[in-house]
Formats: C-alpha cells, sequence, structure tokens
C-alpha cells in the first residue's frame, strides 16, 4: 500500500517513513501541506467545482494536524492538516491524523469536534491511544497506532 505521510519534522517523518516501510508499506513524505495536496489532488490551484484524484494518488494519508502551508520562508504552525483530511473525505481516501497533542487540549479540541461532526477516523494523539492521563500538549507521536488504525480503515 502507497501511504502519503504529511508531516513537518524531519525527526516524526523518520520516525513514521520507518513504522510504514517495517510493514511492507511504501511511504511518500510531504513536509508541508501544499506537497501533500499536490499528491492527492489533479487539478492545480484546487477545483473544488470537479476535484478529482490525483492519478498517482496515495492509497491512503497520514497527517500531522499542525502543519505549515508552504517552504516559501514561512514555516508557522497552522491546523493544515484539516485540508489535507477534508481533501481525503471528499475524495475517498482513508486517512488518520497523528499528533502528539491531546484530543482536548487547547489547540485540538476543535479539530477533535469537527472530526466528529464530519465522522472522520478519531485523531491519533499522545494521550487517547495510551489511555495516559497527563494531558501535556507535548506528548509523542505514536505512528505504530497511527498505521494500525490506518490500515483498520484500509479494512472495512
Amino acid at each position: 500500500m502507497k501511504i502519503l505521510v504529511v508531516e513537518d519534522s524531519e525527526q516524526e517523518m523518520r520516525k513514521a517513513v520507518e513504522v510504514i516501510t517495517s510493514a511492507g508499506h511504501q511511504a511518500i513524505t510531504a513536509e508541508y501541506v501544499y506537497w501533500g495536496m499536490r499528491h492527492l489532488v489533479k487539478d492545480w490551484p484546487l477545483n473544488t467545482e470537479n476535484l478529482e484524484k490525483a492519478a498517482n494518488a496515495p492509497d491512503a494519508v497520514i497527517s500531522d494536524i499542525m502543519v505549515p502551508w508552504s517552504y516559501e520562508g514561512n514555516k508557522t504552525q497552522s491546523p493544515g492538516g484539516v485540508l489535507v483530511g477534508w481533501t481525503c473525505s471528499q475524495l475517498q481516501i482513508p486517512f488518520v491524523f497523528c499528533t502528539s497533542g491531546y484530543h482536548h487540549g487547547p489547540s485540538y479540541q476543535w479539530v477533535d469536534t469537527f472530526t466528529r461532526l464530519n465522522k472522520w477516523p478519531r485523531m491519533v494523539d499522545g494521550i487517547s491511544c495510551k489511555g495516559e492521563t497527563n494531558k501535556d500538549e507535548k506528548r509523542k507521536k505514536d505512528w505504530d497506532y497511527a498505521l494500525k488504525k490506518l490500515l483498520e480503515l484500509c479494512n472495512k
């Protein structure tokens, strides 16, 4: 399976690629939302009137939530991963969010609510997947669990 990873941290990207390739899948990487979107959609700029999947689109996606839009000197963190998730949902590409934040934390509560309203998969965060009670926003990303949840979605 070809899996796109949208993640701006080089260290986290290496971990994600290791988990995916060790499980026998192909990892495609995008450091910014812009490049992730280019892997997903046929027409760019985004054509919302006739949204079509790119010819060589990935089979599935794991995306961070807080990802900068592009590389043009602006690495400002923004919830660009939500656009990746929305696009996947429109193109019927299975996806999972993987973040180190806490789904009820101040930066992520609205994303958790948005995913529930859209009946999207629950985010894999640094807390909920392990049952921990420490609600620190700076937990580890759980790429193993994200891949497990993604594969479950793909097998439904």
